[in-house]
């Protein structure tokens, strides 16, 4: 059977925030970097020294995150990202087709989660202007911006990578069940700041709808990673 891939809900964009709207595997990658044992000895005593000096920077990453969903909507508002489109497209959808062969359920639970993010988004975007000055649903809405891009980009270069591919898909399995829970959180989260009483039970069910999928059999994963972890003494992949 050919391989089936969820088709993006709107074309390919021009500019950032491509990881919302492509499919997965679908957007390119950096190619990771080579270190020898020298580079990484002085990596790791730089490391060292800059961690205590990292914490200055907290607090301006803090205010950084919860600028993620709002370069978002002004990104949408000057027409560089179909954010509205892939809004839209949302009520269209009246089922979502299933991928098959390798990582299939984690390539589809990672395309509904992108579905996900956008249903609370625009739920968010009801609050018009005033979205600015809700940081507790900028914050939601980021952290599930951040778990959606990290699977994303996990499944991209899991899919790419040609060594170890068995412990690769475990990692990844594994990654993505977590990673998914959090956005699901984050988002119902995010809906429970801005919907009132009398819609947030039907909205709930939609994002719910949304999240439906057959959860890993963690036990059996972990038996696949452990091992790996045990005799590399770390992680035991070079990225």
């Amino acid at each position: 059977m050919a391989e089936q891939q969820l088709s993006s809900p709107v074309e390919q964009p021009d500019r950032g925030g491509s990881f919302l709207f492509l499919p997965v595997g679908a957007r390119p990658f950096m190619r990771p970097e080579k270190f020898s044992e020298e580079q990484r000895r002085f990596w790791k005593t730089g490391d060292d020294f800059l961690r205590s000096v990292n914490r200055i920077f907290e607090g301006t990453n803090e205010i950084n995150r919860l600028l993620i969903p709002g370069m978002i909507f002004k990104r949408a508002m000057k027409g560089a990202m179909p954010l509205w489109k892939a809004m839209a497209a949302l009520d269209a959808e009246t089922s979502f087709p299933s991928p098959v062969g390798r990582l299939a359920p984690e390539r589809r639970g990672a395309e509904m989660a992108k579905r996900e993010l956008l249903f609370a988004a625009r739920c968010a975007a009801s609050l018009g202007p005033s979205l600015e000055k809700r940081q507790e649903v900028l914050a939601a809405l980021a952290d599930c911006a951040s778990e959606v891009y990290a699977m994303d980009s996990m499944l991209g270069r899991t899919l790419a990578a040609g060594d170890r591919p068995a412990l690769r898909d475990a990692l990844c399995r594994f990654f993505c069940m977590e990673s998914r829970e959090r956005a699901y959180d984050r988002a119902r989260t995010a809906l429970c700041a801005v919907l009132p009483p009398e819609a947030l039970d039907e909205q709930l069910e939609r994002l719910a709808r949304l999240h439906r999928y057959t959860a890993v059999n963690s036990s059996e994963v972990r038996e696949q990673i452990v091992p790996a972890l045990l005799e590399a003494e770390g992680c035991p992949l070079a990225y």
